[in-house]
């Protein structure tokens, strides 16, 4: 239950704070006044979409608090809130409880706590394809198990049957396909590719560029070190041959042969290294021009067949496995082919379930919208739901339409077509007050539910929605005297000028305030004592 909302700066509301109870409560004011956009508010706290211009102009932001009691749903056993604030430029910051969370999440959180009625839900059945989501709501659990368990199963067959497709399309064009796999196979594998052998020819290249260079350096440095006259490693070696025959006069000089030694060590290993390096800068002129064409081969793989080698290698891999796949496609093929009908008759059977659960669930759905409908003066009316055949689906096998009769002696009919404004709008009516009884959401909102009717139809209109709010909350937003008499709590809106900008404001009536209310709700601006005089009336019954 919403025990208070908390509105602000939402389009022509500034601020408004309302406490909320059990019961039936009702908001009453004058067209235009701002009644619709407290429903607004409170869809944009259950996690409905964010439109920004709900903030009101020159606002930094709009924000909407709704507080429900301890034990509205079982999650939360204490007393909990939903915020949404919003944002001029659509940000959105959403929050359970002061903990922020995903708009979806507070989405599933709000269906669970409040079921709304716009005035133009009716219109929903209108539409015969949207008749069977109303009964699969009514069937509760056992009907959402159901339909998941054939969504699921519908979407393994629809996986198999597609594959299947593939596969058959890919052997009618199999031996054409084949000759291509096998060119791309031969092209490729002739190439003995490795991966990262186009950077290391592109540095053999850049080498073979500048060799003339490379090789001037390299055999300069050699002399300097050790194949010229006076070389630095016969300096080194003559150096230490002195040091040792000077030794047996100061055995100190011991000590720097060492160091000697091991720099002697290390320019005989760059000896070795340069030597080989200075071979091969003695290509033939031939080597150029080997390297630039293994590259250009390369790069035309890679215009072919991916970007790297590594993609061209796994192109490669992928062929291989395509063309084993087509080599061996007729048995596959027919593998396929009875995997497609198991999982065809996987979905069957528990479309089959779904279909006979429904049907089951229907002829108590109709009996119970029935009972309501004979509540709201409809007493000989008669509505039934019609089964049809539809094509598969993730809903199953079955498409259904609500058919109605209103009078005695004649056919059932479907509902869109013979049903009035009134008579929709009671049948809806009927149909929340059934889904209400099957689903337990805590707390019930009807925006403008008595569209189309007046007189004895609103009144026995008032009187279903205070007998639902005998075990729901119920919150109405109506324009009929007949309903807003049967509330428990009574809320007036309207708007004003204040500086120069438009400003609604809510008032809680005390009972001589709702008199007045219900009297101009009767009679209009000019209140008459007979009017004041029904509207007790209406109040005292």
């Amino acid at each position: 239950m919403i025990t208070s909302l908390t509105v602000e700066q939402i389009a022509i509301i500034e601020r408004a704070e309302l406490p909320l109870g059990p019961g039936l409560t009702v908001f009453t004011g004058e067209t235009g006044a701002g009644k619709s956009l407290f429903t607004d508010a409170l869809e944009l706290a259950l996690g409905g979409r964010a439109d920004s211009d709900l903030v009101r102009r020159g606002a930094k932001r709009a924000s909407v608090r709704v507080a429900f009691a301890a034990g509205a749903i079982d999650e939360f056993p204490e007393a909990f809130r939903l915020d949404r604030d919003l944002t001029p430029e659509g940000r959105s910051i959403c929050r359970i409880d002061g903990k922020s969370v995903p708009v979806g999440t507070l989405r599933q959180v709000g269906r669970r706590l409040v079921d709304m009625h716009g005035q133009h839900d009716h219109q929903a059945l209108l539409v015969p394809e949207s008749h069977l989501r109303f009964l699969d709501l009514w069937g509760g659990e056992a009907i959402s198990d159901a339909i998941a368990s054939v969504s699921e199963r519908y979407r393994t067959w629809h996986a198999a049957a597609e594959a299947f497709r593939q596969l058959e399309r890919s052997v009618d064009e199999r031996e054409e396909r084949l000759q291509t796999l096998a060119y791309q196979i031969q092209e490729i594998e002739s190439a003995e590719l490795e991966d990262g052998e186009l950077a290391q020819i592109d540095a053999q290249l850049h080498r073979l560029q500048h060799a003339e260079k490379l090789a001037s350096a390299t055999f300069t440095a050699l002399d300097a070190l050790a194949d010229g006259e006076h070389d630095a490693r016969t300096a080194i070696a003559t150096a230490i041959a002195q040091i040792q025959s000077a030794e047996r006069f100061d055995t100190t000089l011991g000590e720097m042969v060492g160091p000697l030694e091991t720099a002697l060590s290390w320019l005989d290993e760059a000896v070795n290294q340069l030597r080989p390096y200075g071979e091969t800068l003695e290509a033939s002129p031939g080597d150029a021009d080997q390297l630039v064409a293994r590259r250009d081969r390369i790069k035309r793989l890679m215009r072919k067949y991916g970007a790297s080698e590594a993609a061209i290698i796994q192109h490669l891999d992928a062929a291989r496995a395509e063309h084993d796949l087509l080599t061996h496609a007729d048995a596959d093929l027919e593998d396929r082919r009875e995997n497609v009908a198991r999982e065809f008759e996987s979905f069957r059977i528990a479309a089959d379930g779904l279909s006979t659960a429904r049907r089951a669930a229907a002829e108590r759905f109709s009996r119970e919208v029935e009972r309501h409908l004979a509540d709201l003066a409809l007493e000989r009316a008669e509505f039934q739901c019609e089964f049809l055949p539809a094509e598969p689906s993730e809903l199953g096998i079955d498409a259904m339409q609500f058919l109605f009769c209103a009078n005695p002696g004649e056919p059932l009919r479907p509902l869109h077509r013979v049903a009035s404004g009134g008579e929709m709008s009671r049948v809806m009516l009927s149909i929340k007050a059934a889904l209400a009884g099957a689903a337990g959401v805590p707390t019930l909102i009807f925006d403008e539910v008595d569209a189309g009717i007046g007189g004895r139809a609103a009144a026995v209109m008032g009187r279903k929605l205070r007998e639902l709010s005998q075990h729901r909350q119920v919150i109405v937003i109506s324009h009929s005297p007949q309903i807003a008499s049967q509330a428990d709590e009574h809320f007036r809106i309207r708007k004003h000028e204040i500086i120069g900008r438009v400003v609604t404001e809510i008032e809680r009536l005390d009972p001589e305030s709702r008199v007045v209310e219900i009297a101009r709700m009767l009679a209009g601006e000019d209140i008459s004592d007979s009017a004041l005089a029904n509207a007790r009336e209406l109040l005292r019954r």
